[in-house]
């Protein structure tokens, strides 16, 4: 499962845009924040231990900004996979989007305490803990962000993290 939800992940990354809020704004003009979305469609299903259609349909329900509805999702694809650190990404992304930005942090935290090397667990972090005011916290999440995406290949994803720390550092 967790080849399946990187390559979901991986395939959808970057075709969503999160408005930041508040001061966000300010400093990320012209940057999207990524979300992941998948555009497969969902088949119904009454299988209730199939961690993968929640996992699709909690991404596809982001896309659609059915936030409530996408961590509802997560939930179950975390009850199912208590170490699926992509089911904690989208509850997180949920979170965000729904400026629940605490919430979201610890979402994210969960899924960097079950891989410390996840990139993408500490670029979202950086954004949340700007959003919580944490302005050095964010510019070291968004430092490890960009040094993991770096080493992965993933160069357009560390210059945005570098672009975001050069605006969080000018104020």
């Amino acid at each position: 499962m967790q080849k399946f939800n990187l390559a979901v992940v991986m395939m959808v990354l970057g075709t969503l845009a999160i408005t930041p809020k508040a001061e966000a704004r300010n400093f990320l003009t012209n940057q999207p924040i990524i979300a992941s979305v998948v555009t497969a469609q969902v088949p119904d299903s009454t299988d209730t231990n199939d961690a993968s259609i929640y996992f699709k349909r909690g991404f596809k329900r982001l896309k659609e900004n059915n936030y409530q509805e996408a961590i509802a999702d997560f939930d179950q694809v975390i009850k199912l996979e208590p170490d699926n650190i992509y089911a904690y990404l989208g509850k997180g992304l949920g979170n965000f989007s729904l400026e629940n930005y605490q919430a979201a942090k610890e979402n994210f935290d969960q899924a960097l305490e079950i891989s410390p090397n996840f990139a993408h667990g500490y670029y979202f972090r950086g954004f949340t803990r700007f959003m919580l005011k944490d302005n050095p916290g964010a510019i070291a999440d968004l430092q490890k962000a960009s040094t993991l995406f770096t080493q992965e290949g993933e160069l357009e994803l560390a210059q945005r993290a570098d672009s975001a720390i050069e605006k969080i550092q000018k104020g």
